[in-house]
């Protein structure tokens, strides 16, 4: 789990997962190209610039690491699943693809990205662990339901609920996460918590398979108002999005589909998306806005939730 990006096996990061999701070359290139020219149009803020300066994130901590280490540097720290026992992860052909958290004991929610055009025979879901691909409870994913409006390669209505083919049983690392109310808008600078196997660093250039930890990990980042985040990403950002981040801290790909906790509440506010790069100063990362009301129906008219 890096600094933030869009998860799709790519330093720029439109979708946080692997790359047999990546959007069309096209598409990438005008996304690119809109945020190239947002860039120069704008006036540029850094992730401090984006955070209010009175809540008590110090960037300077960050400065030696950031320098040195540029995209590459990791916030966040491991985690036991105890402590966030709704994260699941989402395998396809028993590979991790995704992360996903635990609606119910028959319903999984994560990102539409993570499972479009993906044959629900592929998919299964590994709660109550924190290791990679090994122990806790596999099971089967008997439908893969995506957001009616998602569009492939883009990035709006990015949600998605799995229906699993046998019932998951709850204990003390495997526990359904609470949804916000319909209309809910978390508060801006309010501090949120990702988890995720992502990657650690961008690997940019990288050939092979992806160096995931195997170990979950976790970060604290923060809710980022809107007119700051409609700075760095212009007409992109709509509704059904809401954006995150903290000096030096972000998800990264394979973080796709995650869980975004407000955890003074113990209640999740976002699912990991996309973003531009990793834990980029200029661009925080982006998440798909659970309190926004055509995203709340759609995942109560499914889950019941």
């Amino acid at each position: 789990m890096a600094a933030s990006s869009g998860q799709c096996g790519s330093s720029a990061r439109p979708a946080r997962m692997a790359s047999t999701t990546r959007p069309a070359i096209a598409l990438v290139l005008a996304l690119l190209v809109a945020l190239a020219a947002a860039a120069s149009a704008a006036p540029s803020a850094d992730v401090d610039g984006l955070l209010d300066p009175d809540v008590g994130i110090d960037g300077d901590q960050y400065d030696d690491d950031y320098e040195t280490f540029g995209l590459d540097i990791v916030g966040g720290e491991t985690a036991d699943i105890k402590t966030v026992p709704y994260q699941v992860s989402l395998e396809v052909n028993k590979a991790h693809s995704c992360g996903g958290s635990v609606l119910s004991t028959t319903w999984v929610l994560t990102a539409a990205h993570c499972t479009y055009g993906k044959d629900a025979r592929s998919l299964q879901v590994r709660a109550g662990t924190d290791k990679l691909q090994r122990g806790g409870s596999v099971v089967p994913v008997a439908r893969a339901v995506v957001h009616p409006k998602y569009v492939h390669g883009r990035q709006d209505w990015d949600v998605s609920v799995l229906q699993l083919g046998a019932a998951l049983s709850y204990g003390s690392t495997i526990k359904a996460v609470h949804l916000p109310a319909s209309g809910a808008e978390p508060s801006a600078n309010t501090a949120v918590l990702a988890s995720g196997w992502g990657l650690t660093t961008a690997q940019k250039g990288r050939n092979g398979p992806p160096n995931l930890p195997v170990q979950l990990r976790k970060v604290t980042v923060r809710v980022v108002q809107r007119p700051s985040c409609v700075v760095a990403y212009q007409s992109v950002l709509t509704e059904r999005m809401i954006c995150a981040a903290a000096p030096g801290k972000d998800t990264c790909t394979y973080d796709s589909g995650g869980p975004l906790v407000d955890s003074a509440r113990g209640i999740q506010v976002g699912v990991v998306s996309w973003g531009q790069g990793c834990a980029d100063p200029k661009y925080p990362g982006v998440y798909v806005h659970l309190g926004n009301k055509d995203v709340r129906s759609f995942i109560k008219s499914y889950a019941g939730v």
